[in-house]
């Protein structure tokens, strides 16, 4: 969640580019692991997501179409990144049963998810934003569900992937942001206006991570891509 509708959405540009660039690149190495940071840098543009119903909450505060949208989104990230992690082991000729400990958690998740749906007020837009005790947008669902089971199942997620590098950094991404929002941003309302700025970067992050991982192919992609630009130069000037 975002501050306001214009970060909702100024977030959500900048994120989008920058995944789809990253992707984009990381998919011309020669190396099949970079499968990893694809799929991870694709749970994260699937969170940045989030941003759509946010924005919409901010520009029709009476409305409970947006929330419906986020309340969809946001629950069902734990099933969506099972489903990546399940890519990343296939085509890493990976057992899936390194994905069984989180499975079980989401099916218990799933339950309670399912009785949210009948419970939950869609109104998302800030309760006590006139008074100005409370600034964020209010996700009413997680009064329903146990926060705990989703967390749990998305680090279980992550623990699945098989390199330890990504593991890592996705955990200090998710842990880090979720232990500093909870602490300083409008502690005791509905911590979560950082998550925006931190969902926007992370598929930036992978992607660096990614540069560090697979250096040598890296490096070589980038010489043949400024060869090729020369040689293409030279030609035109030929011509």
């Amino acid at each position: 969640m975002c501050f306001s509708e214009r970060v909702s959405w100024l977030t959500l540009v900048i994120g989008t580019v920058v995944n789809a660039t990253a992707i984009a690149l990381l998919q011309g190495i020669d190396n099949v692991e970079i499968i990893i940071p694809v799929m991870l840098i694709v749970g994260w543009q699937y969170a940045l997501l989030m941003q759509i119903p946010d924005a919409l909450a901010w520009r029709h505060p009476k409305a409970t179409y947006p929330g419906k949208l986020a309340f969809g989104l946001n629950t069902t990230q734990p099933l969506v990144l099972i489903l990546l992690v399940m890519v990343i082991l296939c085509k890493l000729g990976k057992s899936p049963l390194r994905l069984v400990p989180s499975i079980l958690v989401f099916g218990v998740y799933a339950v309670y998810v399912g009785r949210a749906v009948n419970q939950t007020d869609f109104h998302i837009y800030p309760p006590g934003y006139a008074s100005g005790k409370c600034l964020n947008l209010n996700y009413t669902w997680w009064r329903k569900i146990s926060p705990v089971l989703y967390g749990l199942c998305m680090v279980l997620a992550t623990a699945a992937i098989p390199s330890a590098p990504y593991v890592i950094l996705t955990l200090v991404i998710y842990i880090g942001t979720a232990a500093i929002t909870k602490a300083f941003v409008n502690t005791g309302c509905n911590a979560g206006s950082l998550w925006c700025w931190s969902v926007a970067g992370a598929g930036l992050a992978t992607a660096l991570m990614a540069c560090i991982v697979t250096k040598p192919q890296m490096v070589e992609k980038i010489t043949d891509q400024i060869s090729e630009g020369t040689t293409r130069e030279s030609a035109a000037a030929t011509a």
